[in-house]
């Protein structure tokens, strides 16, 4: 019997009509819903729109799963449009936002197997979406069995964009053929057909190929799926070593052991040309070469990768790959340390009078950074911050509370700029760049001391509110009905009781803090009332600080 129902509940969801176009409409896409009908009507197909083009609620991750499990016809194809893919879709509607994570869109996804097992297409309309990387991280697992992905690359079009419309469009009445595309000029010749392709930054990919508009007059360009895979790999050899070797340089610590050749890691090599051929092969042989520079060697490596930054990028959370100007950073970092002492010459003296007024040891001055090793550097500024957020860190009260803040802001900054490389101007590494580093430039300013006043001025004035409040719980009028709760809830072991005691006293705290945030946030919007706002940052500040009253 129990066979019986389960055959015919299968035999009825396989009649019910042909497989249907699912339309995951987060950015409120109406035109691009128009090209999906169109495309969908082609096929003899329906368009499944969640949520409904009708419904005006507020759409949500539960929502949406709602949607998706009560579908009762196979699909064929899926869109999701919004903004900013990468591993999660975001979008408007009615002027309200909805945000989902990869992981959410796979507990969507997931919760209708049988509609979704039969999709051979997924269109992830958002910006960076299909790229190898994107696809293996996060979307092959989510639909593993389709056969095509289309996207972008890169920036997507506006939703509003007719060649958007075009591409979607033209993609759904060819994705068939994409899938059956067995060589490249097939495929170059398939996606060629699809308007909009070449006037976007869009991207297909089948399990055999990466289709992009990068041939000659914007035309279609397959790659092989497979060698961008292994090109790309950061377990490649050439790539191990060379990860090894900027952050041997990066982190400025120890030694690196290359074959016979040994590294010291407290100072990047000069940067030179190398005269050995060998050192041009970009192989393991070239970085235990003594005759080689070893991040010179791994910048000519990923130069000849540039078409692996997407890629990269998407693996961020497990293999970090540096930009290739950050190497050139290290290359070049005589030339950064001299750009930094004379760009921010003005900075670096202001740094040391401020340290010199508040009592930091003499060895502890950052004018002469130019003239130490990298590992020195990154050392003195340790040392730096240890100094500053010790026990020689002064109450907001004392006259020099400004001043220890903002040293902390500039030598964060400082830190950032020379250990994170990629906080710097990337025209650094060249001699005598014209471009200082923004962040260090606005970080002494007399405005930022204006704003650290602001930020202290905050503090006193809720310290005050936090004493008040505490005062306001002990003589609340519920202070004694959750005191009984708290007796109740020590003495019985039933644990039902205790649950429900839990729930009660949940209750009665939250009632007891809004009616103290009410009152609180009279006084302190009684106050603000009074006041005259020096600076647009001051008004702000104390707006923000009455808003924090109320969600306490």
């Amino acid at each position: 019997m129990i066979k019986t129902t389960l055959a015919l509940s299968v035999l009825a969801f396989a009649s019910l009509a042909r497989a249907d176009i699912l339309f995951l409409d987060l950015n409120d896409a109406k035109m691009e819903i128009d090209a999906a009908r169109k495309a969908a009507a082609a096929r003899g197909e329906q368009l499944i729109v969640i949520p409904k083009e009708t419904d005006r609620t507020q759409a949500s991750a539960a929502s949406l799963k709602r949607e998706i499990a009560r579908l009762n016809v196979p699909l064929s194809s899926v869109i999701i449009s919004g903004h900013d893919g990468n591993g999660r879709f975001s979008g408007s509607r009615e002027g309200r936002s909805i945000d989902m994570t990869v992981e959410e869109m796979r507990d969507a996804i997931s919760s209708n197997p049988n509609a979704m097992k039969d999709v051979r297409s997924v269109l992830l309309w958002g910006c960076r979406t299909t790229n190898i990387g994107s696809i293996d991280t996060h979307w092959k697992g989510i639909f593993p069995n389709v056969g095509v992905f289309a996207g972008f690359d890169g920036r997507g079009p506006s939703k509003i964009r007719d060649a958007n419309h075009r591409y979607l469009e033209d993609f759904l009445r060819v994705d068939r053929e994409l899938i059956q595309a067995r060589d490249k000029n097939t495929m170059e010749k398939l996606v060629n057909g699809i308007g909009g392709f070449n006037v976007t930054a869009s991207s297909i990919c089948t399990d055999k190929f990466m289709v992009t508009p990068t041939g000659p007059g914007s035309k279609a360009a397959a790659r092989d799926i497979g060698a961008i895979r292994r090109d790309c790999s950061p377990q490649l050899p050439e790539m191990k070593k060379g990860l090894e070797v900027f952050n041997c340089y990066r982190n400025a610590r120890g030694t690196l052991r290359l074959g016979n050749r040994t590294l010291n890691c407290a100072n990047p090599p000069a940067n030179a040309v190398n005269q050995d051929p060998a050192c041009n092969t970009g192989g393991v042989a070239a970085y235990e070469s003594e005759s080689c520079n070893p991040l010179g060697v791994f910048h000519q490596v990923l130069s000849s990768k540039m078409q692996c930054r997407a890629y990269w990028e998407e693996i961020r959370d497990d293999v970090v790959v540096p930009e290739p100007h950050s190497i050139q950073m290290l290359l070049n970092f005589d030339n950064f340390k001299a750009n930094l002492g004379r760009l921010h010459r003005e900075e670096l003296t202001k740094i040391d009078q401020m340290l010199a007024d508040v009592g930091a040891p003499a060895n502890l001055r950052v004018g002469n950074l130019a003239q130490l090793s990298r590992a020195e550097i990154i050392k003195r500024l340790g040392d730096l911050q240890v100094f500053l957020g010790g026990p020689n860190t002064p109450d907001i009260d004392s006259p020099k509370a400004v001043q220890m803040d903002q040293l902390r802001e500039a030598t964060t900054e400082l830190s950032q700029v020379i250990s994170g490389l990629e906080k710097a101007p990337p025209e650094w590494y060249e001699p005598n760049s014209s471009a200082p580093a923004p962040s260090l430039k606005n970080v002494l300013t007399p405005a930022r001391a204006g704003e650290i006043k602001v930020d202290h001025q905050i503090i006193r004035l809720d310290r005050g509110i936090q004493a008040q409040r505490q005062d306001l719980q002990r003589s609340h009028r519920l202070a004694a009905e959750i005191a009984k709760v708290d007796q109740r809830f020590a003495a019985t072991g039933d644990r039902s009781e205790r649950m429900a005691l839990i729930s009660k006293r949940t209750d009665l705290v939250n009632e007891r803090d809004k009616d103290i945030a009410t009152q609180l946030r009279a006084q302190v919007q009684t106050q603000i009332r009074g006041m005259r706002f020096g600076t647009a940052y001051e008004e702000a500040a104390y707006k923000r600080y009455l808003e924090n009253i109320a969600r306490r």
